[in-house]
C-alpha cells in the first residue's frame, strides 16, 4: 500500500488515503461476495463499521481528556 505523498497535512491527503486503501477495500468486498454476502449489504456493513470506529475514537478522546483533567 502506498503511503502519503508528503509528511504532515496537505489538501488532498484524505483523497490520497482513499486511493491507497481502495484496492484492499475492493478485495475485501469481493471476498465477502465470494462467501455469499450481497454487495450492497457488505458496503452497508463496512460503512457502519467505519461510523462505529469514528464514534469510538471520539469517545476515547473525550475520556482521555477527562482523565487528563482529573490528573491535574
Amino acid at each position: 500500500m502506498l503511503g502519503p505523498r508528503y509528511l504532515g497535512p496537505y489538501p488532498d491527503r484524505v483523497l490520497d488515503c482513499q486511493e491507497a486503501v481502495e484496492p484492499a477495500f475492493m478485495a475485501l468486498l469481493n471476498s465477502a461476495e465470494g462467501a455469499g454476502w450481497v454487495r450492497e449489504e457488505v458496503i452497508a456493513a463496512l460503512a457502519e463499521l467505519a461510523i462505529n470506529h469514528v464514534m469510538a475514537f471520539s469517545a476515547n478522546e473525550v475520556t482521555d481528556a477527562q482523565i487528563a483533567d482529573l490528573q491535574r
